[in-house]
């Protein structure tokens, strides 16, 4: 039987070590009703090497938005999971301390916050974050508006081929643009 992932138990999951297919699903779609058969059987015939589950989006709304899912069905796989998420752990830890060093303030308390993806406030109410990402990109680095709030956010990504480096000259990129 697939497992029930959700946005509280994904990073426990993932932890173990084995490799995680995961079903990004609603009971209201009709594509996802035509596949589920097939992830249930995978999830049978792999269950020793392989955690293969299931994510309700209506139930579930911060992994989805971790993960980009758009439409669903979408299903993913994750490979090196415990590796690559002590890497995107400490990619998150750098970037937050490192912000907040600066004065930001993260959207999630830190017991709710995933190493996917963190979101910081603007700094100021006439904070410009459109001169702020063409800075940063000009400096090559890509950040992301906060579409997925009511506040006044800003998303950067943890995750993919980056590594605490990188997030250490981030941080000192966003400083030489405070001084400026």
């Amino acid at each position: 039987m697939a497992l029930n992932i959700k946005d509280d138990n994904f990073e426990a999951i993932v932890a173990e070590g084995k490799p995680v297919v995961l079903d990004f699903w609603a009971t209201w779609c009709g594509p996802c009703k035509q596949i589920a058969p097939y992830i249930e059987e995978l999830a049978e015939e792999y269950k020793d090497t392989v955690n293969i589950g299931k994510c309700d989006v209506d139930d579930n709304a911060d992994l989805p938005a971790q993960f980009g899912v758009r439409n669903i069905p979408t299903v993913l796989f994750i490979k090196n999971g415990a590796a690559r998420y002590a890497r995107y752990s400490e990619n998150h830890r750098v970037l937050v301390d490192g912000m907040r060093a600066l004065g930001f303030k993260t959207l999630l308390p830190d017991q709710e916050q995933s190493p996917v993806i963190t979101s910081f406030y603007y700094p100021t109410a006439d904070f410009n974050f459109k001169d702020f990402y063409q800075k940063l990109k000009a400096k090559g680095f890509v950040i992301y508006p906060g579409k997925i709030s009511q506040a006044d956010t800003f998303r950067i990504g943890n995750i993919g081929d980056v590594f605490p480096t990188d997030f250490e000259r981030l941080i000192e990129a966003v400083k030489e643009l405070q001084l400026q």
